[in-house]
């Protein structure tokens, strides 16, 4: 079910049952610490430390939408400036290797002026990487998902 965190916001009855496609960043990491050995990177949250995204599993997020301040569950943007600006940039700080790409929502989902909280989320499209472009191809293999050209354009847009 989509909501909005603006009770004054009407959305579409069309939008209910239809995935929301928003920008996301990722933090690559290995689960042995070193890119340089096996085993393959993994996916994790941009902010959160190493929770990882498990190939082939959707993550799942609390969402409790009589409780909109609370800040739980998925979140992506709706355009990419916003997602450059507001993940990138201090990731680009706090990480050695990120992933920046779309992402598919579903289940309940708060809207907000720049994005999303969603109940469930897994990885669309991954579009750019500072590292090693080689890593953005094992990663887009191991999450069945695409490399997506021209970088960050929504896959509707093209």
């Amino acid at each position: 079910m989509l909501r909005s965190a603006d009770k004054n916001l009407r959305l579409p009855e069309s939008e209910l049952r239809e995935e929301i496609v928003a920008y996301r960043v990722w933090r690559v990491f290995w689960e042995n610490g070193d890119p340089d050995q096996a085993p393959a990177p993994r996916l994790g949250s941009a902010h959160y430390g190493r929770i990882a995204w498990e190939p082939g599993v959707p993550m799942a997020g609390e969402i409790d939408a009589t409780r909109p301040q609370r800040r739980t569950g998925i979140h992506a943007y709706s355009d990419k400036t916003n997602m450059i600006v507001s993940s990138v940039a201090p990731c680009l700080q706090a990480a050695e290797y990120i992933v920046a790409g779309t992402v598919s929502l579903w289940g309940t989902v708060i809207v907000y002026e720049h994005g999303y909280r969603a109940q469930f989320a897994y990885p669309r499209q991954l579009c750019w990487t500072n590292g090693d472009v080689n890593i953005l191809q094992a990663l887009a293999a191991i999450y069945g998902c695409e490399v997506y050209e021209p970088p960050l354009q929504k896959p509707d847009a093209a």
